[in-house]
């Protein structure tokens, strides 16, 4: 993590500059110095060695451009086609490796033989398959596949009934539902965030979550601009060779047509619609992944990320442990660590971590880095076109619930509002919200106020949902992988969500006694209007929310600091280990909520539903609670 007190040039600077962004062009590097050395081991085919690949059915256009390892085997290839010039380097008897005639160690650090894939290797051998201006290293399997043209396929690798094809892009000709950007030319942009450009990022293989919130919050800044510009000049020409690499390992299966390419070692490809002008990384620890008829054109996918059944992806980043499944649509997208999309479209959306898009909806503009919300069935969070131009956009805040069929018109701004809950059916208007723990529902308007308004209960989710609140915090920690950067905390208590709360709870407490509340008497609640009854339980639930953040922090500062507590640090730990004492059975009666209701409506409810009293989640938490209680009441003890 980047100290936040630098300038944001300085921070993007030493985020690009960092070794590990550096890992795509080395490996590009270190596998065009392969490519490079087995064109140098291979030798033109002999008479003896041509003979017996025609007795195997092999053709051959020009026998004399076929170059053949020091150590290959003609009986492992058969009813064959090689045009061009093609080099094979054969099988890999574990003598070859240790008399050195598979090359030099130096360039097979990238081809170990522990990184495969974990699917099952056919073979070594090409069988029933054209190549055309291919150089195909060591213990390879290709079988029956139609066309092989300009790659270079590391060792270990098994290829089967697909096509591959490595041309220049000036030669490709597409369909329209090929066209996309190169991801392999870091210059090119992808328009997260806003679909008219504005926020673009660029195609870095190694993007991280906290550069790409740093390019896409500072995008007329001249140093920033200058900074990104050198870095993207000089990688350009470090991945230009990308286009033609298969790492080794790799297992590639039924795919129509793998283009213009880098696969990196141990990804799996397997029954792919077609990958164009793509970047796909991988690792032996988290592997990558596309399958089931899904397509992917010009986009990146880091390690760790799986494209199928069906999802489309375009023009877009797929960082590290997110995905794409059930016929998704994902175009001039950035998509964080455990966000999978699936069955509905995203496009031209910053989407951060963890947020759930598992049914049908729409999300387009948004610019959502903190992520960990939720987009319900049938939402619509994408009136971005004004029918002049699709230029507007929204900032959803951190852990949003959209729910079923809400619509949400354009500019919309809700960062400020995070944990905020839209009720089913609702329809909001353009607005800044800056109410966190909100639920927003259709409701009778207050007489004069305007049409369109909706009803606002400012920290309905920490005073009648706390069970959703919580069971956030929890899933997020179970969900947390390797791609999750070390300083993510998932906890909705923390300091940056209580700055949010307090300058709410500041506003609120601006407020003189009444019936309503519009817009007019404060800008907060944005185009909602709230009931004069819901006013002091809100500053009662902000209140509390802040106690509890700050003697969290409190016992964490104690943790470390033998001194004693002063009467202010008193006043809050009692307040403190009050709520908390509380929190548990405020948890509790939320969920009961729904078991009530259940069992009224539901003859066998009771049968087929885990009592509140008994779920992990909520025993965890009571847990959880008691043990933070005894840590603050044993700061009281310090004298």
């Amino acid at each position: 993590m980047i100290p936040s007190e630098l300038a944001a040039s300085d921070r993007i600077e030493l985020l690009l500059n960092a070794p590990e962004m550096n890992r795509c062009a080395q490996k590009i590097a270190s596998l065009s110095a392969r490519r490079e050395e087995v064109l140098r081991l291979c030798r033109p085919a002999d008479a003896e060695q041509i003979r017996l690949l025609k007795a195997n059915g092999n053709i051959c256009e020009d026998w004399s451009q076929l170059l053949l390892g020091p150590l290959f085997d003609p009986d492992r290839v058969h009813g064959s086609q090689f045009l061009g010039r093609c080099a094979l380097m054969g099988t890999n008897p574990k003598d070859a490796v240790e008399a050195g005639a598979l090359g030099s160690p130096a360039n097979q650090t990238e081809t170990s033989a522990a990184h495969t894939s974990g699917y099952p290797q056919l073979p070594a051998g090409i069988y029933n398959s054209t190549l055309q201006d291919c150089v195909v290293d060591h213990t390879v399997s290709l079988y029956h596949c139609p066309a092989l043209m300009g790659y270079y396929i590391g060792h270990d690798c098994s290829i089967t009934a697909s096509r591959l094809v490595a041309i220049p892009l000036e030669r490709r000709m597409d369909s329209p539902e090929l066209y996309a950007a190169n991801a392999l030319s870091p210059t090119n942009l992808v328009e997260a965030g806003l679909e008219t450009g504005g926020r673009s990022l660029p195609f870095l293989p190694e993007m991280t979550l906290e550069l790409a919130c740093l390019i896409a919050e500072n995008p007329v800044d001249p140093d920033c601009l200058k900074a990104l510009e050198q870095t993207l000049n000089a990688r350009s020409t470090q991945q230009a060779e990308g286009y033609r690499l298969i790492g080794p390992g790799s297992w590639i299966s039924h795919c129509r047509l793998l283009r213009n390419s880098y696969v990196a070692s141990t990804t799996v490809i397997d029954g792919a619609e077609y990958i164009t002008e793509s970047v796909l990384l991988s690792a032996v620890s988290s592997g990558t992944r596309v399958s089931g008829g899904a397509g992917i054109a010009g986009a990146v996918l880091q390690e760790g990320v799986t494209v199928d059944t069906a999802a489309r992806v375009r023009s877009s980043l797929l960082l590290s442990g997110s995905g794409a499944e059930d016929g998704a649509r994902i175009r001039d997208c950035l998509i964080a660590g455990g966000t999978v999309v699936a069955a509905g479209e995203a496009t031209a959306s910053f989407i951060g971590p963890f947020v759930g898009m598992h049914h049908s909806s729409l999300l387009i503009a948004a610019y959502w880095p903190e992520g960990r919300g939720n987009i319900g069935y049938g939402a619509n969070v994408g009136s971005n076109h004004t029918s002049r131009m699709p230029d507007q956009e929204i900032h959803p805040g951190e852990g949003m619930f959209f729910g079923l069929d809400t619509v949400v018109k354009f500019p919309a701004h809700f960062r400020r509002a995070p944990y905020t809950v839209l009720a089913s059916g609702v329809s909001t208007l353009p607005q800044r919200l800056e109410l966190p723990f909100s639920l927003i529902l259709e409701d009778t308007p207050p007489p004069g106020s305007g049409a369109g308004l909706t009803r606002i209960i400012p920290g309905w989710m920490l005073r009648e949902n706390l069970y959703a609140v919580i069971r956030t915090e929890h899933k997020l920690k179970r969900r947390c992988g390797s791609f999750v950067a070390q300083d993510f905390d998932p906890s909705p208590f923390r300091p940056s969500i209580a700055e949010y709360v307090r300058a709410a709870l500041k506003g609120l407490r601006s407020l003189s006694e009444a019936s309503w509340y519009l817009p007019k008497d404060l800008a907060a609640l944005g185009k909602n209007y709230m009931r004069g009854e819901d006013l002091a339980p809100a500053i009662a639930a902000y209140e509390e929310y802040l106690s509890v953040v700050e003697g969290r922090e409190l016992t964490r500062e104690k943790a470390t600091d033998n001194s004693p507590v002063t009467t202010a640090q008193r006043q809050l730990l009692l307040r403190y280990i009050e709520i908390l004492g509380a929190y548990p059975e405020r948890a509790t009666a939320s969920r009961r909520k729904d078991m009530d209701r259940g069992i009224r409506i539901i003859p066998d409810y009771e049968c087929t539903h885990q009592p509140p009293e008994e779920e992990p989640l909520l025993q965890e938490f009571r847990l959880e609670t008691a043990k933070e209680r005894e840590q603050a009441k044993d700061m009281l003890t310090r004298q």
